[in-house]
């Protein structure tokens, strides 16, 4: 997973949006928390939450990059549980139809974490 990462524009839009979110909410955690965050932690009947990254790792044309959140506390090198596969395919399903997708999970080890306050794990997704 060390191998993962952004190009350099990439990571320079990477850069300047965390100074910005520190400018303006106090830290990186509290932006995640008041704004990306906010109607999931409220909802009381969801566990997990899947986005778009808004900051994805430079991948192939084909494939996307999501954040599954999570409620409950993520571990690196673990398998996804039941409950995370089924919203997971169930949501790339909607999003890109059924049977037209791969997909791969990992939560990073606590040293790659740029956000150990919230858990999630990274979805990578293959369009066939």
């Amino acid at each position: 997973m060390d191998l993962l990462g952004r190009t350099a524009e990439q990571e320079r839009v990477y850069s300047e949006c965390m100074s910005e979110f520190c400018k303006e909410y106090g830290s990186v955690v509290s932006y995640i928390l008041q704004v990306k965050l906010a109607t999931f932690i409220a909802d009381k009947t969801s566990e997990f939450l899947v986005l778009p990254n808004d900051f994805p790792y430079a991948l192939a044309p084909d494939m996307s990059h999501y954040i599954v959140w999570s409620k409950q506390k993520l571990t690196a090198g673990v398998v996804p549980d039941l409950a995370i596969k089924q919203l997971i395919d169930a949501y790339l399903d909607e999003q890109i139809g059924a049977g037209l997708h791969e997909w791969a999970w990992f939560v990073n080890p606590v040293h790659l974490q740029s956000i150990p306050e919230a858990a999630h794990g990274h979805l990578i997704v293959k369009r066939l």
